[in-house]
């Protein structure tokens, strides 16, 4: 009897590891999502360079291109979190007079449902401004129509982006 409770214990204990396992990776393919499943493909893209503004539609043949180095910055991070900054509209206007930064146009109002930790937080928004440059290069802010204080965080630096959009905005 005891060693038969010891190979049940044994399997009981395999099992557990083995759905601890599956539930971690599950979370993980939730947080690691690109940006069309994750915010929606965007109607149009705005480039804000130094006071500048370009737009790219989707018909553009750029479109798909920034959408794949957007898609790198989105996948960056492993764990996003949300940030609530104490901010002034006028620093992220400042971003985009006197760095660099993209944001995402839609023509309707998105849902996005954020896992952070163990949270899911919903987000509701018609655009998104990533700045690329400045002290807010890894957050991605959300509109509903004007850019708030809630924030996304955690988001690396993406050169190849900023490479592209340097020759972008130079041609």
């Amino acid at each position: 009897m005891l060693k038969q409770r010891g190979a049940y214990d044994k399997k009981r204990s395999n099992l557990f590891i083995t759905l601890f396992l599956v539930a971690c990776s599950g979370q993980g393919v939730l947080l690691r999502q690109d940006l069309e499943n994750w915010f929606g493909a965007p109607e149009k893209i705005e480039i804000h360079y130094e006071g500048e503004k370009y737009t790219i539609s989707k018909d553009d043949e750029s479109y798909s291109q920034m959408m794949s180095l957007l898609n790198k910055k989105i996948l960056s991070t492993y764990k996003p979190s949300t940030a609530d900054c104490d901010f002034d509209i006028c620093e992220l206007e400042s971003v985009k007079q006197n760095g660099l930064a993209v944001e995402l146009i839609y023509s309707k109002e998105m849902n996005a449902d954020i896992v952070c930790g163990t949270d899911i937080i919903k987000r509701r928004y018609n655009r998104l401004l990533m700045p690329l440059t400045g002290d807010l290069r890894n957050l991605i802010f959300f509109g509903n129509p004007d850019i708030g204080g809630n924030a996304l965080g955690d988001f690396e630096k993406n050169d190849a982006l900023i490479d592209y959009i340097n020759q972008f905005t130079q041609g």
